[in-house]
């Protein structure tokens, strides 16, 4: 029996993203307190612009996930959101990570890894939202297949 509705989360990644957006915000108001004797009183935007940004980065933070339904797989990760009809989804495995903390690894070795699905077309979509070591990955991929009525299967890592 399927559930309405799961949703799966990497937590620790969640709290290291809403730590660095509230640090930066708190790092951009102590300067905006406390500024130096010279400043250019007309240059506080910039301030209040980052104070902004970060904010809405923590904010942000907090909604990465993966939630399945009954009829959509729906991939919540920092800038966008993007929905697959739960049909189309045909595995889930994990991969190694390749976004912000890990850029073009000569080696194609990551510490980090995620959930990536494949649709019926071929596609592979990484949830880059959702990333942690492989046990952790290998276990909101478990959890990501089960929801899906997914056969379980040795998890196979792609680069």
């Amino acid at each position: 029996m399927r559930s309405s509705r799961v949703v799966v989360r990497a937590v620790g990644y969640q709290v290291i993203l809403v730590g660095a957006g509230l640090c930066m915000a708190l790092a951009a108001i102590g300067g905006l307190v406390d500024p130096p004797p010279s400043a250019d009183a007309g240059a506080d935007w910039w301030g209040y612009g980052i104070v902004a940004v970060s904010l809405a980065f923590a904010i942000r933070a907090t909604r990465l996930r993966v939630v399945v339904t009954v009829d959509d797989v729906v991939v919540h990760s920092l800038l966008t959101r993007r929905r697959y009809p739960r049909s189309e989804v045909v595995t889930v495995t994990i991969a190694n990570y390749d976004g912000f903390w890990v850029w073009d690894s000569p080696s194609g070795i990551s510490w980090y890894t995620v959930p990536e699905l494949t649709l019926a077309d071929g596609q592979r979509r990484r949830a880059r939202g959702l990333v942690g070591s492989t046990g952790g990955s290998e276990r909101r991929a478990a959890a990501l297949r089960a929801a899906l009525s997914l056969p379980e299967r040795p998890v196979a890592r792609h680069s």
